[in-house]
C-alpha cells in the first residue's frame, strides 16, 4: 500500500482563524467505484483522471495530473494566487465492508458475497428524494426511500453514513489543502482519492478489510467511507457547481436537493446553474441508462442523461449555506473531480 496523502486534524478555533474570504471562485471533482472498464456496471465504478500518489498534502486545486499530493496538479497563475481559502475542512467517516450499505456482490477482482443483495450499477436519486428536498434539522441528508432502495438497506443505516456511531464508524476531522487551477476556479481530480489509507479502521490489527480490497493501480487501499463538507458562499450571477465521480453525491444549496447522485455507480456527472436553478445529470461512460422522473425532479430528456429545475430564490450578494455529502461504498476504484466558481465565504464548518 502506497502512503497516504497527508492531512491534519484542526480544532475549531483553528478552523476559524484559517477561514480567508474568496476574492473569486472555487471548483472540486469528486469520484469513487469499481473498475471503469466493467460495462456491466456492477461494482460502481471509476473514472480514469490524474495518476495517484502518496505523501504530501492533499490538493484540491489544480489541474488533474500526477504528483505526490494524489492528484492535484499546479497550483495557477499569479493572476488568481489569491483566489482561495487555502484550505477546506470536512469530516472523513471510515465503516467497514460489512456494513449493510457498503459493498456489492461481485466475482473479481475480489469475490463478495453481498447478503443484502444491492444493486450495484444502476443511479440510485431515491435515496435523498427530489431536487428541491430539504437538508435536516441538524444539516445532515434526511432518507427518503422508505425501507429500502435499490442500493440501501434503510434509513437507521443510512443515517450512519454521516453521525459518528460508536462501534459502526470511526472518524476524524480534515483539513484540505487547495490552490487555484489558473482559470477563475479551483479545480480537484484524481483517480485515487484514498485519504484514510493506513488510518481509523484500517490501522486496527487483524482488520478483515486490510490488505484486501484492490484500487485500478493494483495497490490494497481502505475503501468504504463518507465525507462531509459544510461551508458558505456570496451568490453573483453565472455561480455553476459541477461533480463527477461515484458513488454516491448529495449537494444542498440553501438547504435544498441541488445536485443528487445517488446509488453505487460508474462516474456520473451532475452540474447546477444556480442563476436558472437547472439542474443535469448525466452518464459520462454511456451507462447507467438515465431515465426521466418527475416525481424525483427530473422531467427532461438531455444527451447522456436527465435534467430538472429547483426553486432555489438566491439574491445576489447575499450570503448562503452550502452542504456536501459524498460516500464511497465499494471497491475498485475512487475518483473524485468538482469545479465550481461559488465565492466561498469560509473554508469549512464541522457539523
Amino acid at each position: 500500500m502506497s502512503p497516504s496523502p497527508a492531512w491534519s486534524s484542526s480544532s475549531t478555533a483553528t478552523l476559524r482563524g484559517s477561514l480567508a474570504a474568496l476574492a473569486a471562485s472555487l471548483g472540486l471533482v469528486v469520484a469513487c467505484g469499481s473498475d471503469d472498464g466493467d460495462a456491466s456496471g456492477s461494482g460502481g465504478g471509476g473514472g480514469k483522471g490524474g495518476s495517484g500518489g502518496g505523501g504530501g498534502s492533499l490538493n484540491l486545486g489544480g489541474s488533474a495530473g500526477s504528483g505526490a499530493n494524489g492528484g492535484g496538479g499546479s497550483g495557477g497563475s499569479a493572476a488568481d494566487a489569491g483566489l482561495g481559502c487555502g484550505q477546506v475542512v470536512g469530516v472523513v467517516r471510515d465503516f467497514r465492508a460489512s456494513h449493510p450499505d457498503f459493498e456489492c456482490s461481485k466475482d473479481s477482482p475480489v469475490k463478495v458475497v453481498d447478503p443484502d443483495a444491492k444493486d450495484c450499477g444502476p443511479w440510485d436519486p431515491a435515496i435523498v428524494g427530489p431536487l428541491g428536498s430539504a437538508i435536516g434539522p441538524k444539516g445532515k441528508p434526511v432518507y427518503a426511500g422508505g425501507t429500502k432502495t435499490p442500493s440501501t438497506t434503510g434509513a437507521t443505516h443510512f443515517d450512519q453514513w454521516f453521525n459518528d456511531v460508536s462501534g459502526v464508524n470511526a472518524s476524524k476531522q480534515v483539513v484540505f489543502q487547495l490552490t487555484s487551477s489558473g482559470k477563475g476556479t479551483f479545480v480537484y481530480e484524481t483517480d485515487f482519492f484514498f485519504p484514510i489509507d493506513g488510518l481509523l479502521f484500517d490501522a486496527e490489527p487483524g482488520n478483515p478489510d486490510s490488505n484486501f480490497f484492490p484500487s485500478d493501480d493494483g495497490k490494497k487501499r481502505n475503501f468504504h467511507f463518507t465525507y462531509e463538507l459544510h461551508t458558505t458562499f456570496r451568490y453573483k450571477a453565472g455561480s455553476t457547481f459541477l461533480f463527477r465521480g461515484d458513488d454516491d453525491v448529495f449537494v444542498y444549496v440553501d438547504g435544498k436537493l441541488a445536485v443528487n447522485i445517488g446509488g453505487i455507480h460508474v462516474p456520473m456527472e451532475g452540474k447546477i446553474d444556480l442563476d436558472k436553478g437547472r439542474v443535469e445529470i448525466t452518464s459520462p461512460m454511456g451507462f447507467p441508462s438515465l431515465s426521466v422522473n418527475a416525481g424525483l425532479g427530473f422531467t427532461e430528456s438531455i444527451p447522456g442523461g436527465v435534467a430538472g429545475s429547483v426553486n432555489l430564490g438566491l439574491t445576489a450578494g447575499q450570503i448562503y449555506p452550502m452542504d456536501f455529502f459524498f460516500a464511497e461504498r465499494n471497491c475498485c476504484a475512487s475518483n473524485f473531480r468538482l469545479e465550481t466558481n461559488f465565492e466561498f465565504v469560509d473554508c469549512g464548518i464541522v457539523k
